[in-house]
């Protein structure tokens, strides 16, 4: 699943990516877990850092087990999957980097559930893969 985020505004800071992502992410993060519920399997997608705890209060950062385990799924990256190419290869979508510290054109999530189930879930998830302006 790749998910294009198109912001209306142009020349935004770089610093301000989690401020647009973070309405998709959260909209993905929860189908993707309904997703593991019904079909089994485990689902990678996450991008960036946790936002179930504010930085302060993270207990991994303390070596203390996840308070939210439930929720939190590594991401794709962190298994070896090389990004640019999936996004090209699978979505036709080019990543484009920030530059000069200012965001590039649109910004990209990329998630995947990987199961054994014999059925088809690709129906049932199909949406526009734009999110639309922002």
């Amino acid at each position: 699943m790749a998910t294009k985020i198109i912001p209306v505004e142009k020349n935004i800071p770089i610093d301000r990516t989690q401020e647009l992502i973070k309405p998709e992410r959260l909209r993905i993060e929860r189908e993707l877990l309904e997703m593991e519920h019904r079909y089994g399997g485990r689902a990678f997608a996450y991008v960036g850092k946790c936002l179930y705890c504010p930085d302060s209060e993270c207990a991994r950062k303390c070596n203390r087990p996840c308070l939210h385990p439930d929720k939190v799924r590594p991401s794709l990256e962190a298994f070896g999957f090389d990004m640019t190419r999936t996004l090209s290869e699978l979505f036709g979508i080019e990543l484009l980097w920030g530059k000069d510290g200012i965001l590039p054109e649109y910004l990209v999530i990329v998630s995947g559930l990987f199961h054994n189930s014999a059925e088809n879930i690709i129906s049932h998830t199909k949406r526009n893969q734009d999110s639309g302006n922002l």
